[in-house]
């Protein structure tokens, strides 16, 4: 938390950081001469994440916008990539559609919300709205990886967006809500005829209810 006041609202900042070395017990050759549950070259691996949630007072009080971000930078073990050219040469046999030995690569993506709570509205609202609350988010990462077309120890990545549209009911008395949200995907749709992803109808409808103590 950096502040927490009527006049301000509230605002919290948040960093973590992960990172080490791994693979170093692997032999030069992680495909054809592997080490059992070792296989994959020695790398630095990188995770960053930061968070923000704000929350203003006076007269704006209710409504609050969070966001969250990561950087991920690290290497995928053998056949965890797609290869869509299949031209590898490192692939131990032919037709092998999947990177073998990939440099590292990195990935990032971000959240960002924004919503109102009826509850904490300085203003006079009707008693059968202070239960809800509206919220809406965008998010985006680069979770779809394939194989570069000219070098395929190389790792290209795609990313899918969600946009969601919420509302939240708060159980009176009770630590527990009802969640009715809607999610709007866009999958990535590729660069050129070699990668022309496949588009799949993933808008879907989520009914949650939880408690928290």
């Amino acid at each position: 938390p950096v502040w927490k006041n009527e006049s301000w609202g509230s605002l919290e900042l948040s960093f973590a950081s992960m990172f080490g070395l791994h693979g170093e017990s692997s032999g030069a050759d992680p495909v054809g001469a592997a080490v059992n549950g070792l296989n994959r070259n020695q790398n630095w691996a990188i995770r960053h994440y930061a968070h923000l949630y704000y929350a203003p007072g006076g007269p704006a009080k209710g409504l609050w916008v969070r966001g969250e971000g990561a950087y991920i930078k690290d290497r995928n073990a053998p056949s965890n990539v797609i290869d869509l050219t299949g031209i590898d040469p490192n692939a131990p046999a032919a037709g092998v559609s999947f990177q073998t030995v990939g440099n590292t690569f990195s990935s990032s993506g971000f959240y960002t919300s924004l919503g109102y709570k009826f509850s904490d509205s300085p203003h006079c609202i009707p008693s059968w709205l202070k239960p809800f609350e509206l919220a809406a988010r965008y998010d985006v990462f680069e979770n779809v990886q394939v194989t570069d077309l000219i070098n395929p120890a190389h790792t290209d990545n795609f990313k899918t967006e969600i946009w969601t549209a919420g509302v939240n009911y708060y159980i009176k008395g009770q630590n527990a809500k009802l969640q009715l949200n809607y999610n709007a995907v866009n999958e990535p749709r590729g660069d050129s005829a070699a990668r022309d992803f496949h588009q799949v109808r993933n808008n879907n409808w989520i009914v949650n209810f939880s408690v928290w103590f």
